[in-house]
């Protein structure tokens, strides 16, 4: 069920960063990728038309019904970055706290900005989370 929502290769990870016009909020993005890519220890894939995953977790709807989905990954929005985190951002609240400026949903996070915002924790939070998840950290 997870490759429908991963688009083909020839549509991927490269032309979706070259594909962002604003060149801080596209090296915020590079960033990033360097950054998941580090902490997963796996390559980037493209899910949807915009979020830039690495790895798979489970997504639970309220309803019950579930989906694989990427365990951590980003997307470049209108306004703000997002940081996607499946299944949710349960157990790091101490690590949003350090987080700096941002706003947050169920398993979302979203930053105007990877400057403003205390890249030591965020990279914490998203071993954590990876750690969680493997039970390895890899």
């Amino acid at each position: 069920m997870a490759d429908r929502n991963k688009l083909p290769k020839d549509l991927g990870v490269k032309a979706y960063l070259d594909g962002i016009a604003d060149p801080k909020r596209k090296a915020d993005c590079q960033a990033l990728l360097r950054l998941m890519k580090s902490v997963t220890k796996s390559e980037a894939v493209l899910w949807a038309a915009s979020v830039v995953g690495f790895g798979t977790g489970t997504y639970t709807y309220p309803s019950g019904r579930t989906m694989e989905w990427l365990l951590i990954g980003f997307s470049s929005g209108k306004k703000d970055l997002t940081i996607h985190i499946t299944p949710s951002l349960g157990g790091c609240a101490d690590l949003l706290a350090r987080l700096g400026p941002h706003k947050q949903g169920k398993s979302c996070i979203y930053i105007s900005a990877l400057a403003a915002v205390n890249t030591k924790a965020l990279k914490e939070l998203l071993t954590r989370v990876v750690t969680t998840h493997n039970g390895s950290g890899g």
